[in-house]
């Protein structure tokens, strides 16, 4: 979808991008090539995380060089700044994937008369920090031509720390590659490789397993589905810290569900379409852990269950309202209550009109709205209200 904005010369500084996982690095990579096919010329420079990856996906890429970025991740992005800057044709603007790599490039786009985007995601705004950080963080946002906020919470969140940016907040959800979210048959090998059958009906989590995902919750919810469901298998695909896992385990144990429960562990990124496929309800009741500030900023992977024609029940917290419509493409539940939580999986396992219905009706929502290319457009338009 071409834009009618004028094209404009975009880097996008990211600490994470193919090849990394997770949620920021998709993310950049969507923005960048989203941008691309509305017409505008991008640039990303990323974090060198090992060798360099071969080039040739249509968009450039240059390297921020850096041995300890816990200590000198501000300095590391000042320099790459100062390198791209100087080496070339300035860009029209800059659009940061963090405000951690915006405070290390903002001086230095301002002194080309830059315009900075800084991008909100979640936990990187949301977690506590000291008084000397969160100062470094309203400093940055407010020295952001936009800020952007991938949900309506994320955006509150930002007014909360910086109550004089309103006008200059707006909010740009993430995005689905159609052409590796779609829907597809069963895959037999990941039927085999995770012991399922083709008479289960799978319930899935594909996450990070931290507290705030809210596997626990889905696991005490399981004897009330199994017993209106007796086929139902609960697969938990994803890593995290190793007494996470093990309490899971545990739990799991203690209610008698070893033989329901399947840990999938980390899922390469050319396996997740199978993955999504397999299930017939996906699952994240993602809470708040307020002392920890630890919140889900948003929720793409229920646009991308949806993206395979999948119904999707979340957590009522954070930015979830965003990604998930309540009755229309799944159900947003209390995410402390193992009962709402059974009684939603529940009606979509045993229903399977309803089942598709939803999971048909978010395909078509993810496909018509939160593609990266239509994401891109609006964007656009945002950026560069007077089209040049």
């Amino acid at each position: 979808m071409m834009s009618s904005v004028r094209s404009k010369r975009i880097v996008i500084f990211s600490e994470d991008y193919p090849h990394t996982s997770g949620g920021i690095a998709q993310a950049a990579y969507g923005m960048a090539h989203g941008l691309t096919a509305a017409g505008h010329a991008i640039e990303a420079c990323i974090r060198r995380r090992g060798p360099v990856p071969a080039q040739g996906d249509g968009v450039p890429v240059t390297y921020a060089e850096g041995k300890r970025w816990k200590l000198y991740r501000t300095w590391y992005w000042r320099r790459a700044a100062r390198r791209r800057f100087e080496s070339g044709s300035s860009p029209d603007l800059v659009i940061c994937t963090t405000w951690k790599c915006a405070r290390g490039v903002l001086p230095v786009a301002r002194r080309s008369r830059i315009p900075v985007v800084t991008v909100v995601h979640g936990l990187e705004i949301t977690r506590p920090m000291t008084g000397l950080k969160r100062w470094w963080l309203r400093r940055t946002l407010l020295g952001s031509h936009r800020v952007i906020a991938v949900s309506t919470f994320m955006a509150n969140r930002v007014l909360s720390e910086c109550p004089s940016l309103p006008g200059r907040v707006i909010v740009v959800p993430n995005g689905v590659d159609p052409d590796r979210f779609f829907p597809a048959p069963k895959s037999p090998e990941a039927l085999r490789h995770f012991g399922l059958s083709e008479g289960d009906r799978v319930i899935l989590t594909l996450a990070r397993v931290v507290p705030r995902k809210g596997h626990d919750q889905v696991i005490r919810a399981l004897p009330q589905i199994l017993g209106a469901v007796p086929t139902a298998k609960y697969l938990i695909c994803g890593t995290g810290p190793e007494e996470c896992v093990d309490r899971l385990r545990r739990l799991a144990e203690e209610l008698g569900l070893h033989d329901a429960v399947i840990f999938g562990g980390f899922i390469e990124s050319g396996q997740l379409n199978d993955v999504y496929n397999l299930c017939e309800v996906y699952v994240m009741p993602s809470r708040e852990i307020v002392d920890e500030g630890d919140v889900e900023g948003f929720g793409i992977t229920f646009l991308e269950a949806n993206a395979c024609r999948k119904p999707v029940v979340g957590g009522d917290s954070g930015g979830v309202p965003d990604a998930i419509v309540n009755g229309e493409t799944g159900y947003v539940v209390d995410p402390t209550d193992p009962t709402a939580i059974a009684h939603a999986v529940t009606k979509l396992l045993s229903d399977s009109a309803l089942a598709d219905r939803l999971g048909r009706q978010g395909y078509d929502r993810v496909t018509r709205r939160y593609n990266w290319n239509t994401i891109a457009v609006e964007l656009g338009r945002h950026l560069f209200p007077e089209g040049g």
